[in-house]
């Protein structure tokens, strides 16, 4: 018997998601120390940190502390749009104003659990990382589940293969069968053994 799976959590904080509560494309960065190979199985660490980015698909209480200038308020665009106004022609100013105002939009929802997903910026590029799915537990379980069924069918399901001999297609029994019967084998191996 299976385990039952776990509720779907945001993995920052861990609160439990509601069934409907949309997931939000985060990005956040960790520092990790730098680790060496030394000669065969040995590491050692160097001494040195590295940063690195982690994409999530988070809580929204978690994408606003890790990007409150994707959630606009009335405050936090007043200063992008003073600037704009003070300068019509600064490009800089009118696109920080037009990202702020976007914000995070629902892009397209999860292929399994039908969970909303928010994205912000280049949201074709984070799909294209993150995939199609929400990276719940559910969804992550039901995505590996689909692609070893899916392995296994395509193991199960005969391919033709041309015969080396008369060159004739034909359904191998065998995984490692070249020829089509024992008479194309005999024939190959005399021809072989005559050439030499």
């Amino acid at each position: 018997m299976s385990r039952p799976a776990k509720p779907p959590s945001c993995p920052l904080c861990h609160t439990v998601l509601g069934v409907n509560e949309p997931v939000y494309s985060t990005v956040t960065t960790e520092t990790y120390k730098v680790r060496k190979w030394v000669g065969g199985m040995n590491i050692i660490e160097t001494g040195e940190t590295g940063t690195r980015r982690l994409r999530w698909y988070a809580c929204e209480a978690c994408a606003r502390k890790e990007h409150p200038d994707y959630f606009p308020t009335a405050e936090s665009l007043k200063l992008p749009r003073d600037k704009l106004s003070a300068n019509p022609e600064d490009w800089d100013a009118y696109w920080k104003y037009k990202r702020a105002l976007e914000g995070y939009r629902e892009h397209r929802r999860c292929v399994r659990c039908n969970r909303p997903i928010r994205e912000k910026g280049d949201s074709l590029s984070t799909r294209m990382r993150m995939g199609p799915a929400c990276r719940s537990s559910g969804c992550t379980n039901a995505r590996a589940y689909v692609r070893r069924a899916e392995l296994a069918r395509l193991e199960r399901t005969p391919k033709e293969v041309r015969c080396l001999c008369c060159q004739k297609r034909f359904v191998p029994i065998r995984s490692d069968a070249r020829f089509c019967s024992n008479a194309c084998r005999q024939k190959q191996y005399r021809e072989n053994s005559r050439n030499g």
